[in-house]
């Protein structure tokens, strides 16, 4: 099934925006301050957050998608943060930034791992991201999930198991799968589920008896994708909201250019 759109709104209960499918374009800010020594050299102080503006754009929205954004920009579902999935996450990481890139500025898992140093991964690189779990279980923040879709979770790890456990909004399990890696070896190990039950709305990753843990990924594909930082947020708020009336009629109904600015309040969220 090809990805219909983007999903926005409070986590567990987003909407489908049919018409963001390729109307998104994204840009990125880390703060940064700079000072000059006595000895003439320029020190940088770096922000460990990265956050993302996205810029949305429909040219002729649907009359639902118009009736979503209008009550979502007017307080109907509370003031945020809400969760935020675009289009490329879909069939690459759904995961937050800080969430797929847990280590010593990211510390987005539960467990009683560490982080740890700078890390070889084969296709990647070196990594400084990463975790020393010594056998210990790691638990990875939820991702969004959407019941119209299969889910892939993947991390690479040393030795151990990784399972993956979709849930519905009450927090109750509907659907599980576990994979274990071959030998000690680092390698990328995956776990796919198909046909989630229709009130499927998060996955969560867990590692048990690996050695070194990272790179976790979440994506809505059959199979892993090749990785990549978390592109999916769960901490964002819609601003400059615009709409220009294009055509209303009675069997149309209400159809609108509109605008408006996802901006991410927390990358580690």
């Amino acid at each position: 099934m090809a990805f219909r759109g983007a999903y926005l709104g409070v986590p567990g209960d987003m909407f489908l925006f049919a018409q963001l499918r390729g109307s998104q374009s994204v840009a990125t800010s880390r703060e940064t301050s700079y000072k000059k020594t006595l000895g003439g050299r320029l020190r940088a102080q770096v922000s460990p957050q990265v956050l993302r503006e996205w810029s949305c754009e429909m040219p002729v929205s649907a009359p639902a998608d118009s009736a979503r954004l209008r009550a979502l920009a007017s307080g109907l579902y509370g003031l945020g943060p809400f969760a935020w999935v675009p289009v490329a996450a879909t069939a690459s990481n759904v995961l937050s930034l800080g969430a797929s890139m847990p280590g010593h500025t990211h510390r987005t898992w539960t467990g009683n791992a560490v982080p740890t140093g700078v890390w070889r991964v084969p296709g990647v690189g070196l990594v400084r991201h990463s975790l020393i779990a010594e056998g210990s279980s790691v638990t990875f923040r939820d991702a969004p999930v959407h019941h119209e879709f299969p889910v892939t979770g993947s991390v690479y790890l040393t030795g151990g198991q990784l399972a993956l456990e979709v849930f519905d909004a009450a927090g109750v399990p509907v659907g599980h799968g576990s994979a274990a890696a071959v030998g000690t070896d680092l390698m990328r190990v995956s776990v796919t589920l198909t046909d989630l039950p229709e009130g499927a709305t998060s996955a969560r990753m867990t590692v048990t008896g690996a050695q070194q843990v990272g790179l976790p990924a979440v994506s809505w594909t059959p199979k892993p994708c090749e990785w990549v930082p978390g592109a999916g947020s769960n901490s964002v708020f819609v601003e400059g909201f615009d709409a220009d009336l294009v055509l209303v009629d009675n069997w149309q109904g209400l159809r609108e250019a509109i605008s408006f600015t996802v901006k991410e309040l927390d990358s580690d969220a």
